[in-house]
This record gives C-alpha cells, structure tokens and sequence, in this order.
C-alpha cells in the first residue's frame, strides 16, 4: 500500500509525499529482511526455508529504490535519484535477484546519464 501510495503521489506532483511513502516502505521492508535474517540465523531450520520471502521482500525493496528514483527524477532531484538506483543495483548484484529488474535499472541510469550529458554541455557552451 505505501509503494502504491508513493506511486499516486508521484503521478498527483507531490513528490516530498511520494518520497515519505516509499521511504516508509523501504524501512518496513528493511525491517522485515532483518527480521527474516534473524529468524533463519535463530532456526535450525535449513536457510532455504526463509530464502523464498527472503528473496520476494529484496525484490519489493529493489522495486520501492527503482519506483523513488523515478519519482526522484520527476522532482528534480537527479542526484539522490542515483544513490536510489545504485542501493537497488547493490542489492540485485548481492542477491541475484532477477535479470528484469538490473536491467530496468540500467537502463534508467543510462538515460538520465546521458540526459544529464546534454543539459551540462548546453551550461558549458551557453552565453551569459
């Protein structure tokens, strides 16, 4: 719910709401990560017991980074944009989580890189 809030705010403009509702979110999933880790290091159960919602709540939290920096973008705020979608690149790097998910990364990265190319040279070769 809060990810689909942070969607809506991002699409109504508001996007300090939109960033409050996906950082809620990053932290409830953080939290439940942690909790997962905890519970498998605690169990002596096999860890492939906790590695399914283990992996399931990574994804949402790679999703909730992707879904806050575009919404980063939208607000204008290019730079912590970044830091979101390098924290959401760490995490599909360290978990192999789906290929699906790197890539739509990447490719945001890229076309902001090369966005942020062009508006530099435009500043650099403007007259004031």
């Amino acid at each position: 719910p809060l990810v689909l809030l942070g969607n809506l705010q991002t699409e109504l403009k508001r996007f300090e709401e939109a960033d409050l509702a996906y950082r809620e979110a990053l932290l409830i999933f953080s939290e439940m990560k942690d909790g997962v880790e905890q519970d498998c290091t605690d169990a002596d159960q096999d860890e492939n017991d906790y590695h399914g919602f283990l992996s399931e709540v990574l994804d949402c939290m790679v999703t909730t980074l992707y879904l806050r920096g575009e919404s980063l973008v939208c607000g204008g705020c290019y730079k912590e944009a970044f830091v979101c979608w390098n924290k959401a690149l760490r995490l599909v790097k360290c978990q192999k989580l789906r290929n699906t998910s790197k890539r739509r990364i990447l490719a945001a990265m890229k076309h902001k890189r090369a966005l942020d190319s062009l508006v530099n040279r435009y500043w650099e070769n403007a007259v004031i």
